[in-house]
């Protein structure tokens, strides 16, 4: 995904720490922390879905012009 522990929490509007304690299983997040992360992540999936066909329809152009 390419993004820090900090980045993702502050984006997601949690702590770092909470983070890290979900990384190593020491904590199982609410619910309403994974509410939180999920919409990062699906954010970011919609992003690079995006990216990706935009790269498809310029190489396609490259190659009919």
């Amino acid at each position: 995904m390419g993004l820090t522990q900090k980045e993702l929490a502050t984006i997601a509007n949690v702590s770092q720490s909470l983070i890290a304690k979900i990384e190593s299983n020491n904590i199982d997040p609410s619910y309403s922390n994974i509410q939180k992360l999920d919409a990062v992540f699906e954010t970011l999936q919609q992003k690079k879905e995006k990216q990706q066909f935009l790269l498809c329809w310029l190489l396609m152009l490259e190659v009919i012009y």
